[in-house]
C-alpha cells in the first residue's frame, strides 16, 4: 500500500499540469494508451454510492392503499430531508413496494415516509444494508425485540398494609404537652382528638404512631429502627410551620385510604434512607420528598409534592393512581407509573434512571431534562410535554411489541457532536414539532429503530380517554379519502458531477473542466404506479476547460422509442442537453469560467422534462442516470464521451476498449469524472489544484480507507465553495 501511495503521489504532483495545457483540437486522435502510472487497490471502485433493491412491505395494516417514499434524513422534522425514492400508490398489505436506490456511501440510516389513504404521515428509520434492504412498515416491523421493562414485578407490587392497632397497649397522645417518644411503643391519637405538642426521640426504634384524629407536626425530628408512623381513614396529619421528619432504617410512612398527610399549604418535608417506604392509599402532601438507598414510594391514592427525588438506583417510585408534582429529580432510580403522572420539570442523571409506562398509563411533563434515561412506553400509554433535551449518553425512548404508545412532545433537544445519544425503538408513535436535526447524516445524534416512528402532525396512535389520561386520549381520523392523482415527486436527492476533459488522455485532475449539480424528478401514475414523466433539474456552476464541451444523458435501460426527441440511432434513450458549455455560462469560447473566482450570478439553471412514450415500471434514479460530457464533435457518429466510472458509453461513443467498458484507464484504474452524492456537498477543486490536495481525506479513500465522505472536507484555498 506504501508503494501505492508514493507512486500516486508522483502521478499527481509531477505527470499533471493545468487544464490550460492539455487542450486538443477537436479532431486530434488522442493515444489511447496513457502509461502505467501505478494501480488503485484491487476492489476500489469511484463509485460515492451504492445501488440498492429496496423492498417495503406494510404489515398488519389491513388492504388499504399507502404511499411509500425513502429518504435521506428524517422529512418529518428535517426540511433538509431529500427524497431518494418515491411515490407509488398501489400499496397495501399484500402488495410490496420495490424499489432500485441509490444510497451516499458510508450512510447508516435511510427513512422510509408512509402516507395512508386519510394522509396520516408517519416516517420510520431503518439500517442501510448493501445489495437488498428489507423494511417492515406495521406491527411486524422492529429490528429488535428488547422491550422488557427495566423493573422486576415484584418492586411494582403495592406493599400490604395492616393498619389494625387491635391487641396492642396504646399509649394516648392528646393536648399540648411535649413528648418523647420511647422505643417499643405504640401511640396514638384518638378520634376527634388533636395532638400539637413537641416531639423528640430517646435515641431508640420500634416506635409506632396511629393516627386516627389530627396531629398537628410543630417541630422537625427522625424516626428510625423500625418505627412507623400509621394515618388511618379519618385521621390527618398537618404542621403550621417549615418542619422536617426524616424516617432512617427500615421506618415507614402510611397513609390509609381516607386518611390525610399534609394538606395543599404544606411546608413540610420527608426524608427517607436506609431501607424505608411510603405508602400513600389516600392522601399525601408534601414540600419535599426525598428517597436515598433502598427506599420506596408506593401510590395508589393521591400524593401532591412540590420536589420529588430519588438517589439511588434501588429506589423504586410505584404509581398506581395519581401523582402531581411541580419538579421529580430522578438521581438514578426507577418509575412505575400506572396510572397518572404530571409533573412541571422532570431531571433524570447517574448512571441510568428508568421511567415506566404501564399499557394505558399517562405522563405529562412539562419539561424533561434527561441524562442517561431509559423511558419505556407499554401499550397505548401516553407522555405529553412541552419540551424535552437529552444529553450525557445511552438515552432511549422504548415502546412495546403490542401496540402503539404515544410520545407527544412540542420540542425535543438533543446534545449534538457526540454520537447517537438517544434512541428510539419499539411500537412508539413520536409527534413532535420541532426535533434537533442530525448534525450531518455522517454524524447523528439519534437513532430510529422501526417500528418505532414520527408522525407528521398528530400522531396516528388509538389512545381511548380514561381516568388516567384525563379522559384525554389520542385519536386522529386524518382526512377523507379523495380520488387517487398522479403523484409528482419532490426533488430528489442532488448529485454534482465533476468531469476532467482529457479523455483518454491524463489531464491535470482539478476536475473542475464541467462542474454540474443534477436534481431528479419522477412523476408516478396513480392507476398503475408507473412512470408517466421525468423532470430533470440541473445547475451549471463552472467550466474549466479551453475546449468546446457538449453535455447529454442517457437513460439506461430505456429504449430510445421511449422519448421523444432522443438521439437517432442510439439503442437507449439519449438526451442533449447543450452543446456548449462556455456559451450556456455566457462565456466567449474557451474562456475559463468561475473556477479561478466564483461568481453565482454565472451559475446557469437548466430545466428538462422528459415524457415516456410507453411508461416505465421504475423511476429513474442515478443509477440509471448516465451523464456524460463530449469534447470535439458532439454530432459525429463516432464522439469522444467522458463517462463516469461504472457507466458505459453510448452507441456513438468511439469503439475502443476504454469508451465502451468502464470509464477507468485499464492500466492504472484513473477516472475522468466523479458523481457526488450532494447532502452537504457544495465545493470543487480551484484551477490546476488536483482533488488529492483540494480535499482531506481523498488519498486515504482511493488507498482504500473507510473515507467515503472525504468530499465534506474542503482544504480552504484550494477549493471553490458555493454559497
Amino acid at each position: 500500500m506504501k508503494s501505492i501511495i508514493k507512486v500516486l503521489a508522483v502521478f499527481f504532483v509531477v505527470t499533471f499540469s493545468a487544464c490550460t495545457k492539455d487542450v486538443y483540437d477537436a479532431g486530434q486522435n488522442p493515444d489511447p494508451n496513457p502509461g502505467q502510472n501505478g494501480s488503485l487497490p484491487g476492489d476500489f471502485t469511484w463509485s460515492l454510492s451504492d445501488e440498492t433493491e429496496l423492498t417495503v412491505n406494510i404489515e398488519g395494516l389491513g388492504e388499504e392503499k399507502y404511499i411509500v417514499e425513502a429518504y435521506i434524513g428524517n422529512p418529518a422534522i428535517d426540511p433538509t430531508a431529500r427524497l431518494i425514492a418515491g411515490s407509488q400508490q398501489k400499496v397495501n398489505n399484500s402488495i410490496p413496494y420495490v424499489r432500485n436506490i441509490s444510497i451516499p456511501t458510508g450512510l447508516e440510516t435511510i427513512y422510509i415516509r408512509v402516507t395512508d389513504s386519510r394522509k396520516r404521515v408517519s416516517v420510520y428509520g431503518f439500517d442501510v444494508t448493501k445489495g437488498h434492504m428489507v423494511c417492515n412498515i406495521g406491527t411486524g416491523g422492529a429490528q429488535t425485540k428488547s422491550y422488557a421493562m427495566s423493573t422486576r414485578a415484584a418492586e411494582a407490587e403495592m406493599p400490604q398494609i395492616d393498619y389494625s392497632y387491635e391487641g396492642k397497649t396504646l399509649v394516648e397522645l392528646t393536648g399540648s404537652s411535649d413528648i418523647t417518644l420511647q422505643p417499643g411503643t405504640v401511640y396514638i391519637i384518638p378520634k376527634d382528638q388533636t395532638f400539637n405538642g413537641q416531639v423528640s426521640i430517646n435515641g431508640g426504634g420500634d416506635i409506632l404512631v396511629y393516627v386516627e384524629g389530627t396531629w398537628q407536626v410543630v417541630n422537625s425530628f427522625k424516626y428510625e429502627k423500625k418505627s412507623v408512623i400509621y394515618v388511618l381513614d379519618g385521621g390527618k396529619v398537618e404542621t403550621s410551620g417549615n418542619t422536617t421528619l426524616t424516617f432512617v432504617e427500615s421506618s415507614m410512612l402510611a397513609v390509609q385510604k381516607g386518611g390525610q398527610f399534609g394538606d395543599a399549604n404544606a411546608r413540610i418535608s420527608l426524608s427517607f434512607n436506609t431501607s424505608n417506604n411510603v405508602v400513600n392509599e389516600g392522601l399525601l402532601y408534601a414540600e419535599n420528598l426525598s428517597v436515598t438507598d433502598k427506599c420506596s414510594i408506593y401510590n395508589s391514592g393521591d400524593l401532591v409534592v412540590t420536589n420529588l427525588s430519588t438517589a439511588t438506583q434501588n429506589n423504586y417510585i410505584v404509581n398506581k393512581s395519581k401523582i402531581k408534582a411541580e419538579s421529580i429529580d430522578l438521581l438514578n432510580g426507577v418509575i412505575d407509573n400506572y396510572c397518572h403522572l404530571v409533573a412541571n420539570q422532570i431531571t433524570t442523571r447517574g448512571q441510568v434512571a428508568h421511567i415506566n409506562l404501564f399499557p394505558s398509563s399517562y405522563v405529562e411533563a412539562g419539561k424533561l431534562s434527561a441524562d442517561h434515561l431509559d423511558l419505556f412506553m407499554d401499550a397505548k400509554s401516553m407522555w405529553k410535554g412541552e419540551s424535552a433535551s437529552f444529553a450525557g449518553w445511552d438515552n432511549k425512548v422504548r415502546g412495546g411489541d403490542t401496540d402503539w404508545a404515544l410520545l407527544k412532545i412540542n420540542t425535543i433537544e438533543v446534545k449534538t457532536g457526540a454520537g447517537k445519544l438517544l434512541n428510539y425503538s419499539g411500537m412508539v408513535n413520536i409527534e413532535c414539532k420541532s426535533h434537533t436535526e442530525h448534525p450531518s447524516q455522517w454524524n447523528p445524534c439519534y437513532g430510529l429503530i422501526a417500528p418505532a416512528n414520527f408522525s407528521e402532525g398528530q400522531g396516528f396512535a388509538e389512545i381511548d380517554p380514561n381516568e388516567c389520561n384525563g379522559n384525554g386520549g389520542n385519536h386522529n381520523p386524518g382526512e377523507e379519502p379523495g380520488p387517487d392523482d398522479d403523484i409528482t415527486e419532490t426533488n430528489t436527492l442532488p448529485y454534482t458531477y465533476l468531469f476532467e476533459d482529457n479523455w483518454p488522455q491524463k489531464g491535470d485532475y482539478d476536475m473542475n473542466d464541467i462542474v454540474m449539480s443534477v436534481t431528479l424528478r419522477n412523476t408516478t401514475s396513480a392507476s398503475d404506479g408507473k412512470v408517466k414523466a421525468l423532470d430533470v433539474d440541473i445547475k451549471l456552476y463552472a467550466v474549466g476547460a479551453r475546449k468546446k464541451l457538449a453535455v447529454a444523458f442517457q437513460l439506461d435501460g430505456v429504449p430510445a422509442g421511449a422519448v421523444s426527441g432522443s438521439e437517432s440511432n442510439q439503442q437507449y434513450a439519449v438526451i442533449r442537453l447543450f452543446d456548449d458549455a462556455h456559451a450556456e455560462l455566457g462565456g466567449a469560447s474557451g474562456e475559463i469560467i468561475n473556477t479561478y473566482k466564483y461568481d453565482n450570478n454565472l451559475v446557469k439553471e437548466i430545466h428538462k422534462q422528459i415524457k415516456f412514450n410507453t411508461p416505465l415500471d421504475q423511476p429513474i434514479s442515478v443509477g440509471r442516470f448516465n451523464l456524460f460530457a463530449i469534447w470535439g464533435d458532439a454530432d459525429a457518429n463516432k464522439r469522444y464521451e467522458v463517462h463516469i466510472p461504472g457507466f458505459r458509453g453510448t452507441n456513438k461513443a468511439m469503439s475502443s476498449e476504454l469508451s465502451t467498458d468502464v470509464y477507468t484507464s485499464t492500466e492504472d484504474g484513473w477516472m475522468w469524472g466523479l458523481c457526488i452524492p450532494f447532502i452537504d456537498f457544495s465545493s470543487f477543486p480551484k484551477e490546476s489544484v488536483n482533488i488529492s490536495e483540494a480535499y482531506s481525506g481523498f488519498d486515504k479513500w482511493i488507498s482504500g480507507d473507510n473515507t467515503p465522505n472525504w468530499y465534506l472536507n474542503p482544504i480552504e484555498g484550494k477549493t471553490i465553495v458555493v454559497k
